[in-house]
């Protein structure tokens, strides 16, 4: 049995039994993993895209570890965020869950996750650019486009980090939806 310790951000949660839970987590170490935790009713719950720290008990003969002493670094903030941004990230963690495969860390994409987690000001082109990226990190994106202002936003997501793409001027509406298209 061994046991490590590090910060995860939740992806998924099914619930298996009364107080038991199937958890889909990724980290910067270890990337995406499933998780059993048993949450009893009196402790805080949890939540998708939640910062959250534990111990993981890793039994050889188990495919799902186990979990204990959770504590959540950060919650996601709801407030202040359109029902479409909301959307849009909802969006984003499905779209991780789905295209990464279990224990293949993918740094990039977890540090574009915690930096949109932990950005003040969120808006929809923040989202939209930070998924055109993680598909870029996947090898996901095509940046051939009729349009040439698509394609040149698209290159410049393909080939900058996400700090870079955040400091880009707002972009127009049209744009903006073309871009959207492309993340679904």
């Amino acid at each position: 049995m061994s046991i490590f310790k590090t910060s995860w951000i939740v992806l998924k949660i099914n619930k298996l039994k009364d107080n038991e839970f199937l958890i889909y987590v990724f980290s910067y170490d270890y990337w995406k993993l499933n998780l059993k935790v048993n949450l009893s009713k009196n402790k805080k719950s949890l939540d998708i895209w939640y910062i959250i720290n534990f111990e993981i008990y890793n039994k050889k003969e188990l495919n799902i570890s186990e979990v204990k002493n959770i504590k959540i670094l950060k919650e996601f903030n709801y407030d202040n965020k359109s029902y479409e941004i909301i959307i849009l990230f909802l969006n984003l963690l499905k779209y991780i869950f789905d295209e990464t495969a279990f224990n293949n860390p993918v740094y990039e994409i977890y540090n574009i996750i915690y930096f949109l987690n932990n950005y003040d000001e969120i808006t929809t082109q923040k989202v939209i650019l930070s998924h055109l990226k993680i598909k870029n990190i996947l090898w996901l994106l095509n940046i051939d486009s009729t349009n040439q202002d698509i394609r040149k936003i698209l290159y410049f997501v393909s080939k900058e980090n996400i700090k870079n793409i955040f400091r880009l001027e707002k972009l127009n509406i049209e744009i903006l939806k073309d871009l959207e298209k492309l993340i679904k």
